[in-house]
């Protein structure tokens, strides 16, 4: 069941890879280019010129243009957190996942391998409720991050215009009241 969920740029806290959503603005024009290329290709291959290579060669870039616009939509994630749930967008196409600020039990700061990361923990009770809310591949995806990660949710410093460090911070000012009226653990790992 979806609740209503209405974007509040003044009091919401939006973790995005952006920073601003300044590419999403330009994303409707580069996919209309895209698109006339493609169109413009076509028709000037089915128009019967003799030398088809360009034509051709308008379609495959303008195909792939596309491609690529489309994609920089699925790999960023967008975070956005209120004072009533946290809605985490990880592709264009799916539903976003939504945590009741009731459900998390920590917000980290951790290091993998290459990168460090911000992370939602839910607490056993909350994360089973959570699994059981999520559609199939959905569940399975996540289970799958949850066995490297222990994070149902977590953000990479590489796609973040400012440090994780910042970030949390953030939180733990805007949303204090919830920190402490849910018990949210606040954790950094060493050399943070």
């Amino acid at each position: 069941m979806h609740s209503s969920f209405r974007l509040d740029t003044n009091r919401d806290l939006i973790v995005s890879p952006w920073g601003l959503p300044v590419k999403r603005r330009k994303l409707p024009f580069n996919i209309a280019v895209s698109m006339f290329a493609i169109t413009a290709g076509w028709w000037m291959l089915t128009a019967g010129k003799e030398s088809a290579t360009v034509d051709w060669a308008i379609i495959l870039f303008g195909g792939l243009g596309l491609v690529v616009f489309l994609l920089q939509l699925r790999w960023q994630t967008l975070l956005v957190m209120s004072e009533q749930e946290i809605r985490v967008h990880t592709n264009p196409f799916l539903r976003p996942l939504t945590l009741q600020w009731s459900e998390i039990a920590a917000i980290t700061l951790f290091e993998g391998k290459r990168h460090v990361y911000l992370g939602l923990a839910l607490s056993p009770d909350a994360l089973t409720l959570f699994l059981l809310r999520q559609p199939f591949l959905t569940r399975k995806l996540i289970e799958r991050r949850m066995r490297r990660f222990h994070q149902v949710v977590f953000l990479s410093q590489r796609f973040l215009p400012r440090s994780l460090r910042d970030t949390l911070i953030s939180i733990q000012e805007r949303y204090q009241s919830q920190i402490d009226e849910y018990h949210i653990l606040i954790e950094t790992e060493r050399g943070f």
